[in-house]
């Protein structure tokens, strides 16, 4: 007998599915709630202790984004959004109206932001012709932005403004270069030749040499450890270094 003949014979003998349920009393309701101890109503002091979840970490889920993805897709700092989410700041009144659009039409959203560069450019709001910084600020700056073209996996990004960002400072001491320039596991490899492996990624995309194949692929291990080279010739690290230094400890095995 196939599933749906079955189904047929059943409900033919007991027609009790069908039969509408009796509606419950308030009372009956509360005394059912009560009774049941996996179901417990919430006292009033319980429900004010509740954690609530962020509505952006509730607006993240419903997108199935992780906080990275959710991160660059937006536009919004990392370090921003998981400070949203974990409660140790809040949007403010611009931020809120940002995170209604998404939730609104989060597609549209994402279409707006990746429009095209014209409509950018009629849109832009900086009046800035100049830019002043120190050797130090350009340096943290690179990094910073390092980091957020690794999280898109713009690897080449990433390893070009960290590269260039190691580039800018010189530091006295021991340093990550320094450090990986001068391991003894790799005292029998020419100290030139090591040195040219160590730059291979970041040189292939900044010279014009003949010598160098036409296509390279590159490897997030590398762009990550070309961004914590340049973090190690800086003496102060914003949270974003922090927070990819804590990253990148944890992972560095799956890399």
């Amino acid at each position: 007998m196939s599933k749906t003949d079955t189904s047929k014979k059943i409900l033919a003998e007991d027609a009790r599915p069908f039969a509408p349920m009796r509606p419950m009393s308030e009372a009956e309701i509360d005394a059912a709630a009560a009774a049941d101890p996996d179901a417990q109503p919430m006292s009033e002091a319980e429900f004010r202790s509740a954690r609530r979840v962020p509505r952006v970490k509730t607006l993240r889920r419903a997108l199935r984004l992780t906080q990275e993805e959710f991160a660059a897709r937006f536009r919004i700092p990392l370090g921003t959004l998981r400070d949203w989410e974990q409660e140790r700041s809040e949007p403010d009144q611009p931020a809120k109206a940002y995170l209604r659009a998404i939730a609104g039409d989060a597609a549209a959203v994402h279409q707006a932001l990746n429009s095209g560069f014209s409509s950018q450019l009629k849109t832009m709001t900086s009046d800035r012709k100049t830019l002043k910084i120190t050797k130090v600020e350009g340096a943290t700056r690179q990094t910073v932005s390092a980091i957020e073209a690794f999280i898109r996996g713009d690897l080449d990004i990433a390893i070009t403004l960290a590269g260039a960002a190691e580039g800018m400072l010189s530091r006295q001491g021991n340093y990550l270069f320094s450090y990986l320039r001068d391991s003894p596991r790799a005292q029998d490899v020419e100290k030139k030749e090591w040195v040219r492996a160590l730059n291979e990624e970041r040189d292939w995309l900044k010279h014009a040499d003949p010598d160098h194949a036409t296509v390279l692929e590159l490897e997030r291990e590398h762009a990550a450890i070309m961004i914590a080279r340049a973090a190690s010739k800086l003496e102060k690290w914003p949270p974003q270094i922090e927070e990819f230094k804590e990253w990148l400890c944890e992972n560095i095995e799956i890399l």
